[in-house]
Formats: C-alpha cells, structure tokens, sequence
C-alpha cells in the first residue's frame, strides 16, 4: 500500500471548524463536542497525522459510543499505523469494520478498510472481494481498481501464477 501524501488543507479546515460550530449550536454541548473532534480527527487525517487522528477519534468514541463514521475512520487509522501483517491492530480494524458493514451493508469506504486490512496482513482473497464490494457500493471506481489490481498480484505471488480472477471493471 501507498503512504498517504499530506494535502493542502486550508479550505478543508475552514469546513470542518464551520461544521463543528454548527453541530455544537445544534446538538447541544457534549454532543457538539463529539462532532468537533471527530471533525478535527478528519482535518488531521488529510495532513498524515494518523497518531494524532487515531487518539481524537478514541475519544469520540469512547464518548459516543457507536458513531459509525468515527468507527470506520479510527479502523482506517488503525491500518494506516499498523506495523505489518502480525499487527493485532488489523484485528481490531476487521472487527471494527464489520460493526459498520452490519448497520451500513453499503458503506462503500467501510469495505475500502476492510480491504485494506486484509492487504496489510497479507491476507489477499478477502482484500479482493472487499475492493470488489467498495467499487460495487462507492464512488472512487479507478482508485479501488488500482487496489483490486495490487490485492490479486499478491494473490498471484502467494498461491502461484495460476491464480485466475476476474478482470475489474
């Protein structure tokens, strides 16, 4: 997998603090709150910062409880910060994600991490029919075609040449 490259974030800032403003006026403050940093978690995602993000997005966590958005991007942190295949974090990430998968069947990016997941633990056939699910469901078709194309080479470099899948389209 790719590193994330950081990205200009200032219109992205400006959005995310709008939109914290008006979910803490709407929501009331505790709920407001939630909603600030789990924005916040966002804003510092797109600037690579994955520690950072991670630790916000437990906190929203822990004071929401099942805020299925922050679920699935804290599983995308756990992936991002992992350490490779053995990492029990890639665990926690699969199981996190299939709590989302199980209240939300088509939330395309839930199947993007879980994909991801597997990917990072070597672990190719289900990578493959995540990113299969998250074209079927979602909007970035290229980008998890690129990712269907790397899981099905690490299918092929681990089970043989002879691995035949269907072409992604």
């Amino acid at each position: 997998m790719s590193s994330a490259e950081p990205k200009s974030s200032g219109p992205l800032i400006a959005i995310a603090l709008a939109v914290s403003l008006l979910a803490f006026f709407a929501a009331g403050e505790e709920e407001g709150f939630v909603e600030e940093n789990y924005n916040r978690s966002l804003v510092l995602m797109e600037r690579g910062q994955f520690d950072e993000a991670k630790l916000l997005l437990e906190e929203v966590l822990k004071e929401s409880g099942e805020h299925l958005e922050a679920l699935r991007e804290h599983a995308r942190m756990l992936v991002l910060t992992s350490r490779g295949e053995g990492d029990l974090q890639l665990m926690q990430a699969i199981s996190q994600v299939d709590r989302v998968l199980i209240l939300e069947p088509s939330d395309w990016r839930a199947f993007e991490v879980l994909g991801d997941a597997h990917f990072a633990q070597e672990n190719p056939v289900p990578a493959v029919a995540a990113y299969v699910e998250a074209a079927f469901h979602g909007e970035r078709i290229e980008e998890m075609g690129k990712k269907y194309r790397e899981a099905v080479a690490m299918a092929r470099e681990h089970f043989g040449a002879g691995v035949e899948l269907a072409e992604f389209r």
